[in-house]
């Protein structure tokens, strides 16, 4: 006659070697994200970091010179990616297909590649400019429909004034002296990227040394 499962008799012992190998929840001061970090994201964020503030200090020390890289490299992609069309465009005539505007933007890539090459510096302040006159015109439709708001507090007024004025102050800076305003923007952006690259770095080893503390490597 053969015993049934109920009827076996139960090892507490073995029971509690069981639950013991249960994995703990993790503790409230997060000790396994402490341990994911400290395995890779530490130098990930430092690199980071880093990166930012190089680049941060060429903008502010040298803008002329990131100005030039920029638009050169700009020039470079569109002129191999002109130019790998044009091979394509080649290709798909042999094969019967149809190339004629696949040449003619192959042939127009590789123009503009080759005149913003020899002209970054006009590319890019140029872009700048555009990318600045946009922002202008859409800081001050806001500031006008805020102003003209039934439903915006005096504060929010307030805030209306403000984007018109600074929309305003802007266009006039492009109008008369574009290039000095591109140059500041990239100014403003080098601070703002020496920042972001400090705090990187400061809370990468902030939370390095948390780890190092609770004992997690």
């Amino acid at each position: 006659m053969s015993t049934s499962p109920a009827s076996e008799p139960t090892n507490p012992k073995a029971n509690s070697e069981q639950y013991d190998r249960i994995p703990e929840a993790p503790s409230s001061t997060g000790e396994w994200g402490l341990k994911d970090f400290s395995r890779g994201t530490f130098w990930v964020l430092i690199i980071r970091g880093i990166v930012a503030v190089v680049l941060g200090l060429l903008l502010i020390l040298a803008p002329s010179a990131v100005v030039v890289i920029l638009g050169i490299s700009i020039g470079a992609w569109l002129c191999g990616d002109g130019v790998l069309t044009i091979l394509n465009s080649i290709t798909s005539r042999k094969n019967g297909d149809s190339w004629g505007w696949e040449l003619a933007s192959g042939i127009a890539f590789a123009l503009i590649g080759v005149v913003i090459v020899l002209l970054p510096s006009i590319f890019t302040v140029v872009t700048g400019s555009v990318i600045l006159w946009m922002v202008a015109f859409g800081i001050l439709t806001r500031g006008i429909l805020g102003l003209f708001s039934q439903s915006l507090r005096r504060w929010s007024k307030v805030l209306a004034v403000v984007d018109i004025v600074f929309a305003l102050a802007l266009m006039f800076a492009l109008l008369f002296n574009p290039t000095a305003t591109v140059v500041a923007l990239l100014l403003i952006v080098g601070v703002y990227a020496i920042v972001l690259g400090l705090i990187m770095v400061t809370t990468a080893f902030s939370v390095r040394s948390q780890a190092k503390q609770r004992g997690v490597q």
